[in-house]
């Protein structure tokens, strides 16, 4: 089994859950000081519908992740639990997605670039 299989195979163990609790959060104390310097900045919110909604806000300015919404967020991203893994398995045409409503999106686009960035190691140099 080569590495990115092996990966993949980790990541289809992976829920929202345990993305934004564990994941996030290790990403966003990983590169603090990254995003200090590129002026990261802003929040959203991602709700994850799976009988029943559930949600993370994200917020770049404290390097935090909060269970539900918090406060008044940058932007909000509603998508299916399907579309949730097939986006962190970088499977999901996201534009594609929002054209067929899968994926609904609303406010600033560039706090998701910056959040994309901090997800690719090689965004940030970490």
């Amino acid at each position: 089994m080569s590495n990115n299989e092996a990966l993949n195979k980790e990541l289809d163990q992976v829920t929202p859950e345990v993305f934004f609790q564990h994941i996030v959060p290790a990403v966003l104390t990983a590169t603090a000081k990254q995003r200090e310097a590129a002026k990261m900045s802003g929040s959203f919110e991602l709700a994850v519908l799976d009988r029943g909604v559930k949600s993370w806000t994200v917020d770049l300015n404290e390097g935090r992740v909060h269970a539900g919404t918090h406060g008044k967020t940058d932007c909000y991203i509603e998508m299916s639990q399907k579309d949730f893994s097939d986006m962190i398995h970088d499977r999901l045409d996201v534009e594609a997605a929002v054209r067929a409503g899968r994926v609904r999106f609303s406010g600033k686009a560039p706090v998701l670039a910056h959040f994309a960035a901090i997800m690719r190691p090689s965004g940030v140099g970490y």
